[in-house]
């Protein structure tokens, strides 16, 4: 079974991440987003919950701060859980964490089957948040 070893790394990530956001300028496209993650060497996880944030012009850092939490609140659901674990028991355990009823809808549009880690969720989740 795996669990997410680095959840030290991923906290920092995460807000570092939220850091460099706030600095950004209006109007931010979600491409502008991708790049000052990478430019700050954000981790994996950040890298994927930044690339699942929904393809529109984000207007303002609150703006971006609000989808880039939705995205962290899927993160810290799936990155402490035992893997491999099936979809419904990643739904219980975001039910059980208060997670955004979004991420609850993208995990009930997502394949039924075994996922293997946290960045294997993320994937197949992707584009189906839309915080």
């Amino acid at each position: 079974m795996e669990t997410h070893s680095g959840s030290i790394d991923l906290n920092t990530s995460m807000k570092e991440t939220e850091q460099a956001f706030e600095q950004m300028k209006c109007c931010i496209t979600k491409m502008q987003l991708v790049d000052k993650a990478r430019s700050i060497n954000a981790c994996s996880e950040v890298m994927l919950a930044v690339e699942n944030m929904p393809e529109k012009e984000y207007y303002n850092t609150g703006d971006v701060l609000k989808t880039f939490g939705c995205m962290e609140n899927a993160l810290k659901a799936f990155r402490d859980m035992k893997f491999p674990v099936n979809k419904m028991k990643i739904i219980e355990n975001c039910k059980s964490l208060n997670c955004h009823s979004e991420v609850i809808k993208a995990l009930d549009t997502c394949a039924d089957r075994e996922y293997t880690s946290c960045s294997d969720v993320m994937m197949e989740c992707k584009g189906k948040m839309n915080c």
